[in-house]
């Protein structure tokens, strides 16, 4: 009787993963193998992670003026957020290491959205002015999409944060405090907020 090679294969790989099984099961004692559960910590950073790929993506592909200074402050950003929630569940990590490690991740959060309407908010304007002219330049309603997009992407991030901080810090008190300017809605104003770690 002759065997395919890839009949050869699948029962080699069958025989290996059942040789890796024992392997590990004689490494525990004769305990049986049981996968630990994922650290949530971990699965909402890897999501937050993917969360802020996909923003910077967004940057990347937006047609505007300030596309490559944009970039690079969105993309500093991001790793400085990325930086923070990665070392806060550092068993060697005091507590308030980290609260500043929080708080440097919530700020580069906003500061994320800050630079990008910044960025994005003189081009609406002249967006609206160039109308139907055929030209390259984005469209009213390209940089609204844009800003949707935007804004989905860093509330996701920011429910994720939040998420993550709650499982390692206690939030003892916030306030939120903000004022609104004459500059284009919903792109106007201003807003702080304070936490209070205990």
């Amino acid at each position: 009787m002759r065997t395919s090679l890839p009949e050869v294969i699948v029962v080699m790989g069958r025989c290996l993963a059942v040789i890796g099984f024992e392997r590990r099961r004689a490494s525990t004692g004769g305990a049986p193998m049981i996968d630990p559960e994922p650290d949530p910590y971990q699965v909402e950073y890897n999501r937050l992670d993917s969360d802020l790929k996909r923003l910077l993506k967004q940057v990347r592909e937006f047609d505007g003026d300030v596309q490559q200074d944009l970039q690079q402050r969105v993309e500093t950003a991001v790793n400085n957020v990325l930086d923070a929630m990665a070392r806060i569940p550092h068993a060697d990590n005091t507590e308030e290491t980290k609260r500043r490690l929080a708080a440097t991740a919530v700020s580069a959060l906003a500061l994320i959205e800050a630079d990008i309407v910044a960025a994005v908010s003189p081009a609406i304007p002249a967006a609206a002015s160039i109308g139907g002219t055929g030209s390259a330049a984005p469209t009213s309603s390209s940089v609204q999409a844009f800003m949707n997009r935007v804004r989905s992407l860093l509330g996701a991030a920011a429910t994720r944060v939040w998420t993550m901080l709650s499982t390692r810090l206690t939030l003892k008190e916030w306030s939120l405090s903000g004022q609104v300017s004459g500059g284009v809605p919903p792109f106007s104003g201003q807003v702080a907020m304070e936490l209070t770690f205990g």
